[in-house]
């Protein structure tokens, strides 16, 4: 996010290609973020490691892999 307002404040130097994918980093990094945030909330509130969808538990395997993921397998 600061280098894409970093390269928005320095425009000329900068394509628009550039810019482009500067965004989509700046939104990837954002919604993964979010993502994180949600699992902690889930942690919090005791419902990590449960699919959101079956209330199934998630495998750990799964989890160390992807801990803000929210499906289980059959789910995911």
């Amino acid at each position: 996010s600061l280098a894409f307002h970093d390269a928005g404040a320095a425009a000329p130097r900068h394509s628009a290609e550039q810019l482009r994918r500067l965004m989509r980093r700046a939104t990837a990094a954002r919604r993964e973020l979010a993502d994180t945030d949600d699992a902690l909330r889930r942690l919090a509130g005791g419902r990590f490691g449960q699919c959101e969808r079956c209330t199934e538990p998630i495998p750990a395997a799964q989890l160390l892999r992807v801990p803000e993921g929210r499906y289980c397998p059959h789910c995911a």
